[in-house]
């Protein structure tokens, strides 16, 4: 499911992870001593929230300077928009020299970066990035005692009908659309969702409608946002919302 899902290069053993190409090791319990140093910026798990940095679940995946509500360097907002995903090798070398790395990336000399603090030990940031890697958004909202995607979807029927479910921890501005080849059976329904809400089409009859689209906006006045082609009777949660079309939904795996 999107970058917010573990895409690790690593195998966990008694709390051990092999690094990348099994090179070097990585102790989780070490990574999460280590951890304290950034608490005063960071936080991380089902109970973290935008402190001074942004909040880093799901960091190992996540596009660069996409996290929801917080506000980053322009920095780091212009490595986001070229769809830099952090991986694990990237964050060792970040986490190295923040304004080094950023310059790099950039290719920007000027490139400026808002965390100041660098961990140069090799193995320290390979034990941290073994921890910061056991927190995915999924496991996250799985576990939250707020209603989520899965809950709501239980109690609405979407049989018949292109749905789309608000997965993430903002409320967002949806349509649902469904296109019938003749046009017969077309319907479009745009709406306002609360996390864990869902929005259906009405039912669709016959299958000349069997796909619709799904789209997902910051707002009613901000009509440029995410789509998804989707298939009917099967709902669509967006995991993930991003500027410039590299929103996470559920079908990317």
């Amino acid at each position: 499911m999107y970058g917010f899902s573990r895409n690790l290069t690593a195998a966990v053993v008694a709390g051990v992870v092999v690094f990348g190409s099994g090179a070097m090791a990585q102790d989780v319990a070490k990574g999460e001593k280590l951890f304290k140093k950034c608490k005063a910026c960071h936080m991380i798990g089902p109970e973290a929230r935008n402190k001074t940095g942004p909040d880093l679940t799901g960091v190992i995946g996540r596009i660069a300077g996409t996290f929801d509500g917080f506000g980053y360097s322009k920095s780091m907002a212009a490595l986001g928009e070229t769809g830099f995903i952090w991986s694990e090798d990237l964050v060792f070398e970040y986490l190295l020299s923040p304004k080094k790395f950023l310059r790099k990336a950039l290719g920007d000399k000027r490139a400026k970066a808002n965390m100041s603090f660098r961990l140069k030990g090799a193995q320290d940031r390979r034990d941290v990035i073994a921890y910061l890697a056991g927190f995915s958004m999924v496991d996250v909202q799985e576990s939250s005692a707020e209603p989520t995607a899965a809950g709501m979807m239980a109690e609405v029927d979407t049989e018949n009908k292109i749905c789309v479910v608000n997965g993430t921890q903002e409320s967002h501005y949806f349509l649902a659309e469904a296109r019938g080849v003749d046009r017969a059976n077309d319907s479009r329904v745009l709406g306002t969702l609360a996390p864990g809400e869902t929005l259906c089409t009405g039912e669709i009859v016959g299958a000349d409608a069997a796909r619709g689209v799904v789209s997902v906006f910051e707002s009613p006045d901000e009509l440029d946002g995410c789509s998804r082609l989707v298939n009917i009777s099967a709902p669509e949660t967006l995991t993930l919302y991003a500027d410039f079309d590299r929103c996470g939904w559920s079908s990317h795996g």
